[in-house]
């Protein structure tokens, strides 16, 4: 059972953010933030915080934005990004869980490139993305990459939010049997200089072939292909 500390997690990781401690004053004990929770507005909210509520989370302090981060088979997978990138405070949290007791535990992440460290064989600092967590060996690569990365919705993950939605369904079981033909088909092309001053070449065809599969024919596969013509 989670103690009152691990619930708030993501209400310390966010105070760790905003009110900084020293090193040497051992800045993860929870009693330097303790004091100032009461800054934080949780009307409405249960803890510990669900990914799904982070949103709302925001929407009652309009000064901090939140991005959720964690990590499948080493790569980072974003599971909440924030639409709101002119705020004062845009902190990163990464979300660890328990897979046994599907526990989960909110983490401050000071510095990006500490966190992708070791999940590339580059052992120079990485630039990485606060929009969609992509990390660059170069930091002129990332200054290329933020004016259009930050003007659009990076993919992120969702989950739903009752465990009963939690149910991937279909109506399509004629799907499920199989078809009494299926048909592939190929066409190829050469692509040549072109004469019409508007285009740059064109693709001249070159032959196709024909693939027929059926499960009632003796003979199973039926092939058709034309030689390349001029």
């Amino acid at each position: 059972m989670q103690n009152r500390n691990d619930e708030l997690c993501f209400l310390y990781s966010i105070l760790a953010h905003i009110q900084r401690v020293e090193s040497d004053r051992n800045p993860s004990r929870v009693c330097h933030y303790r004091p100032h929770l009461a800054e934080l507005v949780t009307t409405g909210l249960k803890f510990p915080l669900p990914v799904s509520d982070v949103a709302k989370f925001e929407r009652l302090k309009e000064n901090i934005a939140v991005n959720v981060v964690t990590f499948d088979e080493s790569q980072p997978i974003l599971l909440f990004v924030t639409p709101h990138r002119q705020r004062k405070h845009i902190i990163n949290l990464l979300l660890l869980t328990n897979d046994e007791t599907d526990a989960h535990h909110y983490v401050l992440v000071r510095d990006l490139s500490h966190l992708v460290s070791g999940k590339t064989k580059h052992h120079g600092k990485a630039f990485v993305c606060q929009y969609c967590f992509h990390f660059f060996i170069c930091e002129h690569t990332l200054t290329d990459h933020i004016p259009n990365c930050s003007t659009h919705t990076p993919q992120a993950v969702t989950y739903p939010v009752e465990r009963k939605d939690a149910v991937l369904h279909y109506k399509t079981t004629l799907k499920e049997f199989p078809v009494a033909y299926v048909f592939y088909v190929d066409f190829e092309t050469f692509i040549e200089p072109s004469a019409d001053r508007g285009s740059v070449s064109e693709h001249v065809p070159s032959g196709f072939c024909c693939l027929k599969v059926s499960k009632f024919d003796d003979e199973i596969f039926s092939r058709m292909f034309i030689p390349a013509w001029t």
